[in-house]
């Protein structure tokens, strides 16, 4: 008998149903990538995928006192939207 194959990912990146996991992206981290992307806090800004040029669109909220946050969204544009 030959032995099985060892898994293409470790077996921590799925869960009980067999599903990849995502990861979340620590907040700096997420700063640093959308200020290269030449997002400004406080704004809704276009951008296009690094890997796959598909529009979509930053959301950098402020927090509820005025100061920036961490906290980022990343938005896939609808089709036919200009």
């Amino acid at each position: 008998m030959s032995a099985a194959a060892p898994p293409i990912w470790p077996p921590d990146r799925y869960d009980r149903h067999g599903h990849f996991k995502k990861r979340a992206i620590p907040g700096p981290v997420k700063v640093a990538v959308v200020e290269a992307a030449g997002a400004r806090p406080g704004q809704t800004t276009p951008a296009n995928c690094t890997y796959c040029a598909a529009p979509g669109r930053i959301w950098w909220p402020l927090t509820y006192t005025g100061k920036v946050g961490t906290h980022v969204v990343l938005f896939e544009r609808p089709v036919g939207e200009a």
